[in-house]
């Protein structure tokens, strides 16, 4: 009976619901036809104003032919008014045209003066040109008669570019470096009283093509270090600019004063990539390169030259990368450097200085807070630069200016970062501690440009 009861319930509810769906679909039919009728009645009204619409529009158009026919009258008018000052006007600019004329040529022979003057400056320049081309057309000539070969050609055409490299060696000494300060001064004394013997200068150049295009050669030949250490070259033995190469073997080159060097260079196997070399006027025992573990040396980045009291390392210290994707590799590589320079203190006095990639402490950085975890200045970094110097090294700069601040050797191009002095000291002179006292000097010429770094400088009497 209770199931009978509750069947009958549900089919009464269903047969409800059933009407309703009926009631509310005939509600919006009825609507829908509401207004579909409506707009029947809208579009009826609606046609009978587009008639009336284009029967006004026909009669403003009617007038406005009118007008248009009357308004001809006065635009010949108008025309004939025009015509007459433009004539007027190209009375006035005829009688302008003398005066221009005259001043025009006046500034011509002004300017032929000029010519004559800056073509008397250029005689040589032309001359050497001319030469150059006339050498260059004969053996062109030669070649398709006596069929020279291409290396013949090759040879003659390096050796003119080669005389005209020299002569921007020689024209050096001349030329203005960027912001070139008027002087080099550093103390050349130690607190003992000992003459400094050895001036190390430190450089990572970022690329040293783009160095020698911003004039990073004069710096060179102001400064006039014994030695000197650039890091990041990018560039191999075989592609140097001519400017480097007349300033290799040697001090015996003179044609710029005390500017010959012999060079060493250690390059990445990957191409513009790393790479570091070594420039000395004296000439070393013996010179090795890289720490003789192929995983590191691959990319270029150490050059030790040793001499008869002191050993010499110029260093390019791997970055961590972005993110800190090399981190990992990065302690590796300063277990392996730390171990390497070990062996060399045992022998003799160990003097290394480069781009060691890490702001040791928070004054050796503008913005230590926002750069905890930025490469450069992580915990691990640091720490590792803290067991190098506590193996018996000292930090030549912080040794003279334990307290010194804003005193940076790396500043990011953006932001107006070296304008606004916020930088890094990422490059160091590091020595053994049983030189300490030959130290006469530590510097940054942080004035001099041509980097995104700028050149560091010791003076030891050693």
């Amino acid at each position: 009976m209770q199931k009978r009861q509750k069947k009958m319930k549900f089919y009464k509810k269903k047969m409800i619901r059933v009407q309703t769906v009926k009631l509310i679909r005939m509600q919006k039919r009825q609507k829908k036809n509401k207004i579909l009728q409506e707009e029947d009645e809208e579009s009826t009204d609606s046609k009978v104003d587009k008639d009336a619409r284009k029967t006004i529009k026909n009669i403003i158009l009617q007038e406005k032919d009118n007008k248009s026919t009357d308004s001809k009258v006065d635009k010949d008018a108008k025309k004939t008014m025009k015509n007459e000052i433009l004539q007027k006007e190209d009375e006035k600019s005829t009688d302008s045209k003398v005066d221009k004329d005259a001043k025009k040529t006046t500034k011509n022979e002004i300017l032929q003066e000029e010519d004559k003057k800056s073509s008397d400056s250029k005689l040589d320049k032309d001359a050497k040109k001319t030469i150059k081309n006339e050498i260059l057309q004969e053996e062109d000539d030669k070649s398709t008669d006596s069929n020279v070969d291409k290396d013949t050609k090759k040879i003659i055409k390096n050796e003119i570019l080669q005389e005209e490299d020299e002569k921007k060696v020689t024209d050096l000494k001349d030329e203005k470096m960027e912001t070139m300060p008027s002087d080099f001064e550093s103390k050349t004394v130690t607190a003992d009283g000992r003459t400094s013997t050895l001036k190390i200068c430190s450089w990572n150049v970022a690329g040293l093509r783009a160095w020698v295009n911003k004039n990073g050669l004069n710096y060179v030949i102001e400064e006039d270090p014994d030695v000197l250490c650039l890091q990041e070259t990018k560039c191999t033995e075989n592609d140097l600019p001519g400017q480097v190469l007349q300033m290799k073997n040697g001090p015996k080159v003179t044609n710029v004063s005390n500017s010959g060097y012999y060079m060493y260079w250690c390059n990445a196997e990957k191409k513009g990539y790393s790479g570091v070399s070594l420039w000395c006027k004296l000439k070393p025992l013996k010179v090795t390169y890289g720490l003789g573990i192929k995983e590191h040396d691959k990319e270029g980045r150490l050059i030790t030259a040793e001499f008869e009291k002191y050993y010499i390392i110029t260093t390019y210290v791997p970055n961590s990368g972005q993110k800190l994707i090399r981190l990992d590799y990065r302690r590796i590589w300063n277990t392996d450097y730390k171990n390497y320079v070990g062996e060399l203190k045992k022998k003799k006095p160990v003097i290394m200085c480069g781009d060691f990639n890490v702001a040791h402490t928070e004054i050796d950085i503008a913005n230590p807070n926002s750069n905890k975890r930025n490469p450069g200045f992580t915990e691990e970094e640091r720490s590792d630069f803290t067991a190098l110097l506590e193996d018996g090294y000292i930090d030549t700069f912080r040794k003279l200016n334990p307290e010194k601040t804003d005193a940076y050797t790396f500043w990011t191009y953006m932001m107006n970062a070296r304008s606004k002095n916020k930088g890094w000291r990422l490059d160091y002179f590091i020595v053994t501690k049983d030189i300490e006292d030959d130290i006469c000097d530590s510097v940054i010429r942080s004035s001099v440009m041509g980097s995104d770094h700028c050149p560091i400088v010791l003076n030891l009497a050693i």
